[in-house]
């Protein structure tokens, strides 16, 4: 497999394992950093897929579903060019020959970092007991907040979906031309395929909440205990006023994005599985089947 690392990776995943080895993370991201070191590369990556599967998120069957999915659209892309497929994976994390700068490792250590942050105020407040209006407003807002985040990961993710879209379709392109195209757009030519069926990924996104929140307008009110916003409608040339219930944004609508994202990371980790152990694999996999 193909590698490039550059001093930002290297820093950025020296700052993630220190991150890991002060239990930041949690005792599970602990324990995976504690035996890096001592385990080849297969077996580090089974042990990281076996910490997705036996994590409950809330949404496992999700995660599992989009990971299928990918699996199936990397063994037609494995058909036409195995090595391209691997550099555009491989690249997703690290960069490019030409512009190791185009890594996403940072990109990643931001979100997980937040979202780490994020749970650890929930957990806070639900100890306390009582909460206060600003904690609510706050905790709401941080909540909205990590959403944009999410979908900025999933804007990232894109990217290679795309390349190996175009890959299938024995299409040329430009990565660094897919990069620069609006989260919209991106979603916009995955929905159009007409060489794979994007249609269960590109669906976990609301498009309506996504234009809201890259525009500033949306929010959590407290006054009603929901997330509301509006968003600019281009067919009316109107705005649309958006009210959502704290569940629903954060069980399906939040859950559906970082579905995108662990079932991006799961699908790599059984991809490598399926090449280099079979067997380990078949074990992933039969976790996930439990679910179906």
């Amino acid at each position: 497999m193909r590698s490039i690392v550059s001093n930002k990776i290297e820093s950025v995943d020296k700052l993630l394992r220190r991150l890991s080895k002060d239990n930041f993370f949690g005792e599970e991201a602990k324990r995976l950093n504690s035996i890096r070191e001592g385990v080849n590369t297969t077996i580090f990556i089974y042990e990281s897929a076996l910490s997705i599967v036996n994590t409950n998120y809330g949404n496992n069957k999700m995660i599992y579903q989009v990971c299928n999915l990918l699996l199936l659209i990397y063994a037609d892309a494995t058909k036409i060019n195995s090595q391209q497929l691997n550099d555009i994976l491989v690249s997703f994390v690290e960069g490019t020959v030409k512009d190791s700068d185009s890594e996403n490792l940072t990109s990643y250590k931001n979100y997980i970092i937040e979202n780490t942050k994020l749970a650890n105020s929930i957990k806070e407040l639900t100890l306390r007991g009582s909460i206060t209006y600003v904690d609510r407003m706050t905790l709401g807002n941080d909540i909205a907040a990590h959403y944009s985040s999410a979908v900025e990961m999933v804007a990232k993710i894109l990217v290679p979906l795309i390349q190996i879209d175009k890959l299938i379709g024995r299409k040329s392109f430009s990565p660094m031309k897919i990069e620069k195209m609006s989260t919209a757009a991106k979603l916009n030519t995955l929905r159009q395929s007409k060489h794979c069926d994007w249609d269960f990924i590109v669906q976990l996104i609301n498009k309506n909440i996504r234009n809201a929140e890259s525009h500033l307008n949306f929010s959590y009110n407290p006054e009603l205990g929901k997330f509301d916003g509006k968003y600019f409608d281009g067919k009316s040339e109107k705005y649309v006023d958006i009210s959502i219930s704290t569940e629903e944004f954060v069980v399906q609508i939040l859950k559906g994005v970082e579905t995108v994202i662990l079932g991006y990371f799961l699908s790599n980790c059984m991809l490598y599985l399926s090449t280099e152990d079979k067997d380990k694999a078949k074990k992933i996999a039969d976790i996930m089947g439990r679910e179906f």
